[in-house]
């Protein structure tokens, strides 16, 4: 699947009178990078392993990825995930291959060498320093969850249990996270781990990311117990173009 991509000259940062407007701009001018790598996480994960290029990006960004023609998808179809992971010379992304959409025949027909299209990068969730999290996600989410996991919210005092909820046994054959399984113990574990014998919150808030139906069964759970901070990313929702 080896192709080659026209890539426009963007601005950067050093260019004189760089304005936010410009800042902006730049986030939808096309940028390549060449898969260095790919790798299998069970049967339904896959792992690309990109070069850094310009603009570099960094775990918990989130990047649109070109996938117009993997599977008759119109010209401009995109599709975003979150950098998993990033170092001085890679970046990688986690994607999905369950579905037939865009997103998960391009990631599959990835060998080294090709050359993807993206943008971005753009701003991912982000955990505070000394804050408590339950991090929920579907199977789309695993890049943006292992991401939160990272070395960074760890050096910084941040607590993070995480359930990657999935329908099928692969999450568990691939995830090498916290917790798996289905969103009833996803909710048992947050209704049993909120608050302290004092009734007092102890839990700083929930991430969610996902499909939007996801987003919404927890959104309305956390409500119920009384969780005020719920910080959302969707992946794809049915009938939405742009997400996977």
């Amino acid at each position: 699947m080896n192709t080659t991509a026209v890539v426009p000259v963007g601005l950067t940062s050093a260019d004189s009178g760089f304005s936010v407007r410009a800042k902006l701009r730049a986030k939808f001018i096309p940028w390549a990078s060449n898969v260095v790598d790919t790798q299998r996480r069970g049967t339904q994960l896959i792992e690309i392993i990109c070069a850094q290029s310009n603009p570099r990006v960094a775990a918990g960004d989130v990047i649109a990825l070109h996938v117009a023609g993997a599977c008759g998808g119109p010209l401009g179809t995109w599709r975003r995930y979150t950098v998993a992971g990033a170092d001085l010379t890679t970046f990688r992304v986690v994607g999905h291959l369950a579905s037939t959409g865009p997103g998960s025949v391009l990631l599959g027909r990835c060998v080294a060498g090709d050359s993807l299209v993206s943008r971005g990068p753009e701003r991912g969730i982000t955990l505070e320093p000394g804050t408590r999290w339950l991090l929920i996600g579907d199977e789309s989410a695993v890049g943006a969850i292992e991401a939160l996991l990272g070395p960074a919210h760890e050096h910084g005092g941040t607590t993070a249990n995480a359930f990657v909820v999935t329908e099928n046994d692969h999450g568990n054959e691939a995830v090498g996270l916290s917790a798996n399984g289905s969103l009833t113990e996803a909710c048992n574990w947050l209704d049993q781990n909120h608050r302290q014998t004092s009734g007092k919150p102890i839990m700083t808030g929930v991430a969610v990311i996902g499909s939007h139906a996801l987003i919404q069964t927890v959104a309305d759970h956390v409500k119920l117990i009384g969780i005020s901070t719920i910080r959302r990313r969707v992946y794809w929702r049915a009938g939405r173009k742009g997400m996977e």
